[in-house]
């Protein structure tokens, strides 16, 4: 047993350490005590009017956010220089103002205003309301500005808020900070939403990185609280703050390397298309279903189970490639490919079903005849989607 003796307030008195417990032997002082401990430690009785404090889970809390400032200075020190450049683009793009400003959510649902570079026009959250940002949307109301999906893809646009951490409205790590106009959409649909208010919300969230940004809230959720329920330390947190920094480096990188190799090249806009068009690599696709137009019998060549290849793959369609031919047919797909397991060297099958309608046939001659169709497609569950766009799309951080 450690013990050693304080003077404070010209009264002398003993402290014990037990197992991180205080005890105080100075009625006289309990109540100063108290004040300076801000009246967070829990108070228990003890013999002979004595006061114990158990000061384990205040001494933790104290450490974290030491530990979390020191961190978000040393970020704030090294990101100085695309404060600079992520300014100069948005005032470039779209003029003033460079940072948005919104109302968020924070710990036990207080509210506190959140800083990002802003990434869409000026006008477009109140036009976008309770829904989710997706690009498809972006694309079609033209919300964001020139540079707007380079920041938001880069997730460039969130380092202002370094800021909010600084200042206690948020945490390095945590369920991301929601709107109160979506709240207010999902708090009866989702079941145990609350529970992310139990932790300050985070720069970086569990969901934001394992899930891609227009994924519902509802799935997302799911992370969300199994990152509250298991509340890691504060170590295994900086772990993986620097994992993330290191893949948004990686990605940032490699997207200003492919821009300047386009540009060398020659292909100084890259590709024209609407939406990013990813190749796949053992990858097929299964025909499980056909429902045919008008009472039209199913193609002969192919039957329940036939496969075709599936050469690449954007938000809306999907190109296949096949011996047989397809009639315009109305079809019920499982996408499978092969993937590689994060943590081992076993790949993982992964598999995402989505009904299908062939829209354009198309037939390339090597050695003999290969038809290849434009399919769109759409999830048939919102957990299908994410599936889609998690292992088919890639579009999230890791």
């Amino acid at each position: 047993m450690d013990f050693f003796a304080v003077e404070a307030h010209r009264a002398h008195f003993l402290i014990i350490i037990v197992d991180i417990q205080v005890v105080v032997h100075c009625p006289a002082i309990q109540a100063k005590v108290l004040f300076m401990l801000n009246q967070q430690a829990r108070v228990l009785p003890a013999f002979r009017g004595d006061f114990v404090f158990n000061l384990s889970g205040l001494l933790k809390r104290k450490m974290e956010r030491s530990i979390e400032v020191g961190c978000v200075l040393v970020l704030l020190v090294l990101s100085l220089p695309l404060f600079a450049v992520c300014s100069l683009l948005v005032f470039l793009a779209d003029g003033r103002p460079i940072f948005y400003r919104g109302v968020r959510l924070g710990k036990n649902k207080k509210v506190f205003y959140i800083y990002k570079f802003r990434s869409l026009v000026k006008d477009a959250e109140s036009r976008i309301g309770n829904q989710i940002l997706s690009e498809r949307m972006a694309d079609e109301l033209h919300l964001e500005h020139r540079f707007g999906r380079f920041l938001r893809n880069k997730r460039l646009d969130e380092l202002p808020q370094l800021i909010n951490v600084l200042r206690g409205d948020m945490a390095l790590v945590g369920p991301r900070p929601i709107r109160p106009l979506v709240y207010e959409k999902w708090r009866r649909e989702i079941r145990d939403l609350d529970v992310r208010f139990q932790v300050a919300p985070g720069l970086i969230g569990p969901s934001q990185i394992y899930t891609p940004h227009s994924i519902s809230h509802r799935i997302r959720s799911l992370l969300d609280n199994r990152y509250v329920r298991n509340r890691p330390s504060i170590f295994a947190d900086l772990a993986f703050v620097c994992f993330v920094f290191g893949k948004l480096a990686h990605n940032l990188i490699t997207g200003i390397l492919t821009k300047i190799c386009q540009y060398c090249i020659g292909n100084r806009h890259g590709e024209r298309r609407r939406c990013r068009r990813l190749p796949q690599e053992q990858a097929f696709a299964v025909i499980v279903g056909t429902d045919t137009e008008q009472g039209r019998e199913s193609s002969p060549q192919y039957s329940i189970g036939s496969r075709l290849a599936l050469i690449d793959i954007n938000d809306e369609a999907l190109l296949l490639e096949s011996h047989n031919p397809l009639d315009g047919e109305r079809l019920v797909l499982r996408l499978e490919k092969q993937a590689q397991h994060r943590h081992r060297n076993t790949p993982k099958r992964r598999v995402a079903y989505v009904e299908a309608r062939v829209n354009l046939q198309a037939i390339r001659r090597q050695g003999k005849e290969l038809f290849q169709y434009v399919v769109t497609y759409n999830p048939v569950s919102p957990l299908n989607y994410y599936k889609i766009h998690q292992y088919f799309l890639e579009g999230s951080i890791a």
